[in-house]
């Protein structure tokens, strides 16, 4: 399992997942030498934490399972516990 800490600014963050073959990488809109883009955009988790907002206790975790055809993503806000999951 993959885990990272993000703080938010915002009511409904999202984390945008993007993938390349290419090792490396550093910017999403990373070009190979015809100038295409080497990196594409494949999912995306939205954390709506409501009315439990509170700008001083603003971290979410995301935890990342990768299996067979799947990404199993987990978004943990941390004030409250409140738990969004997708697949």
């Amino acid at each position: 399992m993959i885990s990272k800490k993000f703080t938010v600014i915002k009511i409904k963050p999202s984390i945008v997942f993007y993938k390349t073959l290419k090792e490396n990488c550093t910017y999403i809109d990373e070009k190979d030498e015809n100038g295409q883009l080497i990196i594409e955009e494949f999912g995306e988790v939205e954390v709506d934490l409501e009315k439990d907002f509170d700008l001083s206790k603003r971290d979410v975790r995301i935890d990342m399972k990768i299996g067979g055809t799947y990404i199993y993503a987990t978004a943990v806000y941390l004030k409250t516990g409140k738990i969004t999951k997708t697949i």
